[in-house]
């Protein structure tokens, strides 16, 4: 949902900016995600610190962190996300921001970001991770969900795209996915330490022998350098 240097992407969202919040209402793996991460949020904001929610849609996990007492920034890079967001949570304080892999002009720095499935979408996403952690106070806090490279569902979509390209489209425009090993020596190396590590996926995620296998991470990791 960021950055106009990929086009593709951000006009994916743009078209589906007014229908973005019932797909939380209406598919699986958009509610396994809002369980999950508000779950995590309900774990780690606390009331009058600094969040940033970076590629914040509609404002949906911008709404619980307001409501979790935090002071919140929110980030996207569709006009029509943030329009919504803006009328959503009038708390907020919420912008476009064109490329998230070089933007570095917060107004404060953070106790708390949230990255919620956009660093696949990101052409240079260690860029990104170094600016968030940057961007954080001491010890801050760093809530992220990313793809899972072993993902059935999404090796399934691939071979149904191979044969109709007009469905699952937003694989045209995601371009990283991750191991969870891959993807915390990822973090490690941007200056985080994981502390929480999990998968996501309404199916998979609580069994398991095949939770590997399920559609997201989701990692909480701690700035340490």
């Amino acid at each position: 949902m960021l950055q106009k240097k990929q086009n593709n992407a951000v006009d994916f969202h743009e078209e589906l900016a007014s229908g973005w919040s019932k797909k939380y209402k209406n598919s699986h793996y958009f509610q396994e995600r809002f369980k999950v991460i508000t779950s995590i949020l309900k774990r780690v904001a606390v009331p009058h610190t600094n969040w940033l929610d970076a590629g914040c849609g509609d404002g949906i996990f911008s709404t619980v962190l307001i409501e979790l007492g935090a002071n919140l920034h929110g980030v996207d890079g569709s006009n029509k996300m943030i329009a919504l967001a803006k009328d959503k949570e009038p708390k907020g304080m919420f912008q476009v921001v064109e490329d998230l892999c070089t933007y570095t002009d917060y107004p404060t720095r953070f106790d708390g970001i949230l990255c919620s499935s956009v660093l696949e979408y990101l052409h240079e996403p260690n860029s990104t991770l170094s600016i968030f952690n940057g961007s954080l106070k001491k010890d801050g806090v760093l809530v992220i969900t990313v793809p899972n490279s072993r993902s059935l569902i999404r090796s399934f979509q691939s071979i149904l795209r191979a044969l109709d390209r007009s469905r699952f489209q937003y694989l045209n425009t995601s371009k990283n996915s991750y191991s969870q090993t891959d993807f915390q020596a990822v973090l490690n190396q941007a200056g985080f330490r994981v502390v929480i590590k999990d998968y996501i996926d309404p199916y998979f995620s609580n069994l398991p022998l095949v939770k590997k296998y399920s559609a997201l991470m989701l990692f909480v990791a701690v700035k340490v350098e």
